[in-house]
């Protein structure tokens, strides 16, 4: 038996010369454009994070086992704000040592759960502090105006058929008082002899 041994010769040297390397594509939608993608199609987006949700989960219909979520607050220089759901280890794995960093968002799918809503999937990416033009000018903006700014939500506008004092609940139900149908199990509403619980739902 003969043993053969090869030799090779390697040479590494450092790339400076990254302008060949494909960079991410994006087509920001400003947020207050939203109504105008249907829901279930995908867009980009880039805002400022005005709230980090807490880490939650819910039981999946298809698996019966708990999904982790959190949810966003995304706002820009278009004075509207919308939430974004991410989920997962995504929603898990989120960090982010600033108050109010800059967030692009890849292909997230739009929802219609309250006017507008946007959602994480398997094909969504984001990413913090983009160095790009659109990411450098929304910072700027809201450091010296944005953040003194009162942003329209989505979630209070756009929802019609709200139910108050209807069907006898409260005359002065609000937009406030609309749950969904995991809200209403989480808080066991309902479920008290003693009194009444009221709230609005919108569903499809």
């Amino acid at each position: 038996m003969t043993r053969v041994s090869v030799w090779l010769n390697t040479i590494s040297s450092q790339c400076t010369d990254t302008s060949n390397v494909p960079q991410v594509q994006y087509n920001f939608v400003p947020l207050n454009e939203l109504d105008a993608v249907e829901p279930g199609q995908t867009c980009d987006v880039l805002g400022v994070i005005t709230h980090n949700g807490e880490l939650s989960e819910i039981v999946s219909k298809a698996t019966g086992k708990p999904v982790p979520k959190r949810e966003l607050t995304i706002a820009d220089s278009s004075g509207m704000s919308v939430r974004v759901t991410l989920w997962g280890k995504t929603a898990e794995n989120f960090r982010t040592d600033e108050e109010q960093p800059i967030i692009a968002f890849k292909g997230v799918k739009v929802g219609d759960f309250g006017g507008r809503s946007l959602s994480m999937h398997s094909g969504s990416t984001m990413s913090l502090n983009l160095e790009i033009d659109e990411a450098f000018a929304l910072k700027g903006w809201y450091e010296a105006e944005g953040n003194k700014s009162n942003f329209k939500s989505y979630s209070n506008a756009g929802m019609g058929g709200g139910g108050g004092g209807q069907g006898g609940g409260p005359a002065n139900s609000t937009l406030e008082d609309r749950k969904t149908v995991v809200e209403v199990k989480e808080e066991k509403l309902g479920s008290n002899d003693e009194k009444a619980d009221w709230f609005t739902m919108k569903a499809v």
